[in-house]
């Protein structure tokens, strides 16, 4: 339950030491070269686009996602988008860490502060959360306000980060869990991650070491779908929910799906909802 990660913060003087927070723009062109740091670096994406290296691994992030990278993962960041790219980004570590160690049966809330202390994950990627958007701006106003971390205020709005944050993680977690094939579980890590971009099976099945086509008999056998129907899914359910904010146009919700068109992306999505964008957001 979310209680308990209140009580960790609250009661047992979990704190926070924030290095930086501002909003940040990048021109085209722009490099940050190869680094690594002790705290936690967490950038939402608000326009454009840019690139962040992990050793060989290279992830691109778009508009609407955020970043997360953790204590010492070597990193190189750079924008080539002609647009550049605007940045929230907040640079923090959080103190007595160590408290959660002996915790037994933890809710699923605590879930990104586990794989702090547990150094499971070198970086996040969380494609399209308007929810992290909302909070990191919300945080950021709120440092620059009053310019203590320490305030019951900024607490709050680290604990809300912890939550969708976690969230994401549970839905790696539930996969790991369900799907006990290594090579699924490494193929379903990198389509969450780079669905956007829309990957080819070959470059897919690269990524895990092994054949295309024994990741299309691995993938369709424990998940029920081919590896295309798959990218769909999450491209649909990120058009859910972006449909909710009546700020976002149709065109830019096609564009941040990766749709080239307004038009094609509503065939696309009348196709798999039985309703128009329009018709849905009505609903909503």
């Amino acid at each position: 339950m979310a209680q308990d990660l209140i009580n960790t913060i609250f009661k047992q003087e979990l704190g926070f030491s924030v290095f930086n927070y501002r909003n940040l723009e990048c021109q085209s062109g722009y490099r940050y070269g190869d680094h690594e740091h002790d705290h936690i670096e967490i950038n939402y994406i608000r326009k454009g686009s840019c690139y962040m290296k992990f050793d060989t691994h290279e992830v691109r992030y778009c508009e609407g996602d955020t970043m997360v990278v953790y204590p010492g993962a070597r990193h190189y960041f750079y924008v080539d988008d002609r647009m550049g790219c605007q940045l929230v980004q907040v640079e923090f570590r959080i103190e007595n860490l160590s408290v959660l160690e002996f915790r037994e049966n933890s809710d699923d809330n605590l879930l990104f502060l586990f794989s702090l202390l547990q150094n499971t994950h070198r970086f996040l990627k969380v494609p399209g959360n308007k929810d992290i958007s909302d909070n990191m701006v919300r945080l950021v106003k709120e440092l620059e306000a009053s310019g203590d971390p320490a305030s019951s205020l900024v607490k709050l709005y680290f604990f809300e980060l912890f939550i969708h944050l976690s969230r994401n993680l549970k839905i790696e977690k539930d996969l790991i869990l369900t799907k006990p094939d290594q090579y699924v579980v490494k193929a379903l890590q990198f389509i969450h991650n780079n669905f956007l971009e829309d990957p080819s099976v070959e470059d897919i099945a690269a990524y895990c070491g092994i054949s295309d086509r024994y990741l299309r008999k691995m993938f369709f056998g424990q998940t029920g779908m081919q590896i295309v129907e798959y990218k769909h899914k999450l491209r649909m359910q990120m058009a859910f929910e972006l449909l909710k904010d009546p700020d976002q146009r149709f065109t830019e919700i096609a564009y941040r799906c990766g749709y080239s068109t307004q038009q094609y992306f509503c065939k696309v999505f009348k196709d798999y909802f039985g309703k128009s964008p329009g018709e849905m957001r009505k609903e909503l």
